[in-house]
Formats: structure tokens, C-alpha cells, sequence
């Protein structure tokens, strides 16, 4: 840690304590200090600023009393960690580290990371409905490699769709992500691909030995691509592969392995 993120931290926790003694006076009184430490740089947010400071000066706003929640009804040690998570780490620290990624890498880098609370899970914490959810529609491991070598790697089309299966599973892609999937986004010698999401943003994401040795199989055995053609998964005519197309690929594969299961390439990543 550096010494200025030491000092940061130090700050914030003091600034904390101060504003967990009486919220309601505190609250305008610190956002008073957030106006001053911003600035009026570019990186200052000055729209999030205004659009917080709205809220805060009115106490019946419905956002307000989401904000006041924090001390009516969550744990105090819960909260500390929050704020301490969101403000401190992803924001006054997180957020300089953000942009060097960004710049360096070329594509957006997320603030936060949201995890389902309504996916499927077995720890049982206190508190959590998650592992109350039926599995009926989830796989095995044993399951998922039973699907992937259902496929004839004998052919090219073999070749592309165990590829486009074991790209689904390791790399986690929805299939407008994997249909639109890029030569260009293929960054094998780093470990990574590049994915464009919704609204065009970008990620990178890991891609295993396993999906990585299959795609360049396949690249290599590819003979139909159109000239100039850039999409890594193409049709039998050359062209870029459709959603159906990869549904009923993966429903193909599934009876093959006789799995009396209804699943579909979201449930496969």
C-alpha cells in the first residue's frame, strides 16, 4: 500500500466515524467537504455531485431514506464494511488504478460487479435464500464434458462447434457475444479474449489452455471464410453464425449425450 492510499484510508475512517454519530446533521456536512476535496477537475463528477446533493436536501426524497436505511436497518459492522468497500476501495483508490487499466488495456474496466442474489447456491449463509433454489436445470461438471464430447472433432464444423461449446462454458459468453467474436479480439499469448456487451462495452476475459487450443484447431482447419471475413465462428457458407444456429448446436449436443434436461447456452455458461 502506498502512502497516499495510507493516508486515504486514514481519512476516510475518521470521516466515517464522524458521520456514523449523527447521520441526518452529518450527511450535507460531509458532502460540503466532497465539494471542496473535488475540485472542479474532469474527473470531479460534478453531475453525481449535484444529483447526490439534490437528494440529501430533502429528507422525505425516497432516496434519502434509501440512504438513511444504512443506520436503521443494517448491521453497523456490515455497514462500515460498505462504505469502506464502495467508497474508499472502489472509489478513492480504485478509481485512479480503474483508469491506468482502461488507458492500458484499451477497453472499460467495471466499478462494481454485481452478483445474482437469485442464482442457485449450497453455503446456506444466514440470512440468504439462495441455496432454496431448486438445481433441476443446473450441471454437473461430468454433465457439461459429456455435452462437449458428444461433438465429431473429425470435420471442420466439428472442429467449430466444440470450440464454440467450450467457449460458452470457461469463458461465460452470452451468444451475440460468442456469434460476434473477432479475430482481432483474440489475445492467446496474454491468456485473454476481448468481449463487446451490451452497450458495446468492453471486458477481457480469461479463456482456458482447453478453449484457446480448440479455437486455434479450428482456425486452422477453417476453409470457407469469405475474404476479408474477421468473425472467428462462421457458417458453412462463410458467414457470421446466428443465435439459432448455436441454440440448436448445443440442443444437438445435449440429446447426444442424453441429458433429459432443459438447457440452453445461458444455462451452459
Amino acid at each position: 500500500m502506498t502512502m497516499m492510499n495510507s493516508v486515504k484510508r486514514a481519512g476516510f475512517r475518521a470521516l466515517y466515524g464522524y458521520l456514523d454519530k449523527d447521520p441526518d446533521a452529518n450527511i450535507p456536512r460531509l458532502m460540503d467537504w466532497v465539494d471542496r476535496f473535488a475540485g472542479d477537475g474532469p474527473n470531479s463528477f460534478p453531475t453525481q455531485r449535484a444529483a447526490f446533493r439534490k437528494i440529501i436536501e430533502n429528507p422525505d426524497n425516497n432516496w434519502y431514506r434509501l440512504i438513511r436505511s444504512m443506520w436503521t436497518d443494517i448491521d453497523g459492522e456490515v455497514r462500515k464494511t460498505f462504505f469502506e468497500n464502495f467508497m474508499l476501495n472502489g472509489n478513492l483508490i480504485g478509481w485512479t488504478i480503474q483508469e491506468e487499466a482502461r488507458t492500458r488495456y484499451g477497453c472499460n474496466i467495471p466499478w462494481a460487479i454485481l452478483l445474482d442474489p437469485t442464482s442457485a447456491c449450497n453455503l446456506h449463509c444466514t440470512g440468504c435464500w439462495a441455496a432454496e433454489y431448486g438445481n433441476k436445470l443446473n450441471l454437473t461438471f461430468d454433465e457439461i464434458d459429456s455435452i462437449i464430447a458428444t461433438v465429431d472433432m473429425r470435420s471442420t464444423k466439428g472442429l467449430r462447434d466444440s470450440a464454440m461449446l467450450e467457449v460458452l462454458y470457461s469463458c461465460g459468453l452470452r451468444v451475440s457475444e460468442l456469434t460476434s467474436l473477432r479475430l482481432s479480439d483474440l489475445f492467446f499469448g496474454e491468456g485473454y479474449i476481448r468481449v463487446i456487451g451490451k452497450g458495446d462495452k468492453q471486458r477481457l476475459v480469461p479463456i482456458s489452455n482447453t478453449a484457446r487450443d480448440k479455437i486455434q484447431r479450428y482456425l486452422e482447419e477453417r476453409r470457407s471464410a469469405r475474404s476479408g471475413e474477421e468473425t472467428v465462428f462462421l457458417n458453412n457458407r462463410g458467414g457470421q453464425l446466428t443465435r439459432v444456429m448455436v441454440f440448436t448446436i448445443l440442443k444437438r449436443a445435449v440429446e447426444r449425450a442424453g441429458i433429459d434436461k432443459h438447457i440452453s447456452p445461458h444455462t451452459f455458461r
